[in-house]
């Protein structure tokens, strides 16, 4: 048997000292906030762009959150 292994790109909010981050429908603080996410959740991420990462919400829609409050956790899966 041939067990293939993949990383998932998994990110981690970092605290802000807000309580929260906000996530925006581009990479940029311009960006509208479509939501606010919490420092400790993890999130898929699928996109990198000028320092800002492209998360999977729970709803299936996707936001960028600035990544100087993100911590990279790749997580191993096994397929």
């Amino acid at each position: 048997d041939i067990i293939m292994e993949k990383k998932l790109a998994t990110l981690r909010i970092l605290p802000t000292g807000l309580g929260y981050l906000n996530v925006r429908d581009n990479p940029s603080l311009k960006g509208e906030v479509v939501i606010k996410v919490i420092p400790d959740e993890t999130y898929t991420y699928i996109d990198e762009k000028d320092g800002w990462y492209k998360i999977i919400l729970p709803d299936e829609k996707t936001g960028w959150v600035f990544g100087e409050y993100v911590e990279i956790v790749n997580i191993d899966i096994t397929l």
